[in-house]
């Protein structure tokens, strides 16, 4: 498994662990996102708590 595939296990698991944490996710990109189908470079910029999230289970060890 190369280390991509590994890092995205890695935040897969930890958001399994903490439904609380999807439910703040989902809320963010909903409420940026409207709808759309397709998202921008710009939304995700607008985006700060799942780039928190992604940053902190990418430290491994560290847990949410």
């Amino acid at each position: 498994m190369d280390t991509a595939s590994k890092s995205l296990e890695w935040v897969i698991t930890e958001l399994v662990r903490h439904p609380r944490v999807v439910k703040k996710l989902q809320h963010e990109v909903a409420e940026i996102c409207q709808g759309k189908s397709m998202i921008t470079k710009e939304d995700l910029e607008r985006m700060h708590y799942l780039r928190a999230v992604i940053k902190l289970t990418s430290l491994k060890g560290v847990r949410l």
